[in-house]
């Protein structure tokens, strides 16, 4: 929730997402470390104005480092 490149890229991408998403070969994830919680209300009112229709996944730290392992990323926002 406080990292401006993060939202920025979501905020501007939205129409773009909407194309993407009727394909039946792609499946967009959003993953937000566990610093981000998920039950909060601003987290909840995010979710709800830029991400309503795609799947949000709120994922523990080693699990998030285990991920920049296997896909070779280092930080966030990232697009593979």
């Amino acid at each position: 929730m406080s990292c401006s490149p993060c939202r920025s890229t979501i905020q501007y991408s939205k129409k773009q997402r909407a194309e993407i998403a009727k394909r039946d070969d792609v499946k967009l994830v959003f993953i937000a470390e566990e610093r981000t919680v998920d039950d909060s209300e601003a987290y909840k009112k995010y979710v709800a104005e830029w991400l309503a229709d795609e799947e949000t996944v709120c994922v523990t730290n080693a699990d998030f480092t285990r991920l920049q392992e296997l896909f070779r990323f280092g930080g966030i926002p990232h697009s593979t």
